[in-house]
């Protein structure tokens, strides 16, 4: 697995990451949406894990895009978001520091959240977990729906409280499914228990994509 980090200092490092997440689409209004929040809230660098094997598109893959003829490849991309630089905390030789280092930024609460990117053009939206932003002070907000996601990164443990997020994949389930999967997925995290999505019968394909299943 090949792990890269970036600062997000100006418009241009902004630009680069929501071209790597949108892939050959342009312009994806999910994508900035979710990069506008993950802005709003103080990323100032993010770290990328490539090659990363999702359980979620793994089972999309298993029932349909490993079956159609078009060749889909099934590792997705996961990228950590925090509210200080931590390039130079990657170049350290000692893997044993920078994992004390990462533990030290998630406790201090300066680990933001991250996005998963599968590689589906169209919705690459697989999972996003970002921390939620600052209330206005004249405003009380009490979220409901929300769960500590706790993950695991370069030997460290890191958490953040969200709301999670998917993008409906068309081709796999429908909207209901979509706004049903975030909401069991922190669910999930809450209870330590396997999630709906894990059980329901295998996801029937809305669209053709070289090949038709049955319903």
């Amino acid at each position: 697995m090949t792990i890269t980090a970036a600062t997000l200092q100006n418009d241009t490092d902004w630009n680069d990451l929501q071209a790597a997440l949108e892939g050959t689409f342009a312009s994806i209004s999910a994508v900035r949406g979710v990069l506008a929040r993950a802005r709003e809230i103080g990323a100032a660098s993010v770290i990328l894990e490539g090659d990363y094997l999702d359980r979620d598109f793994s089972a999309e893959f298993a029932q349909f895009y490993a079956r159609v003829f078009k060749r889909f490849p099934k590792l997705c991309k996961r990228f950590h978001f925090f509210a200080e630089d931590v390039v130079p905390l990657l170049n350290h030789p000692d893997p044993q520091k920078i994992a004390e280092d990462l533990n030290s930024l998630s406790a201090a609460g300066k680990y933001l959240g991250y996005i998963v990117a599968r590689p589906v053009a169209h919705a690459p939206l697989c999972r996003v977990v970002l921390a939620q932003p600052a209330s206005p002070p004249d405003l009380k907000v009490d979220l409901l729906v929300r769960s500590e996601f706790v993950v695991h990164l370069l030997g460290s443990v890191l958490s953040v409280t969200s709301t999670p997020f998917t993008q409906q994949d068309a081709r796999v389930g429908a909207c209901a499914q979509a706004a049903a999967d975030s909401g069991d997925c922190g669910q999930a995290f809450r209870l330590n228990a396997a999630r709906r999505s894990d059980r329901r019968r295998p996801p029937v394909p809305t669209k053709a994509a070289g090949v038709s299943l049955p319903a």
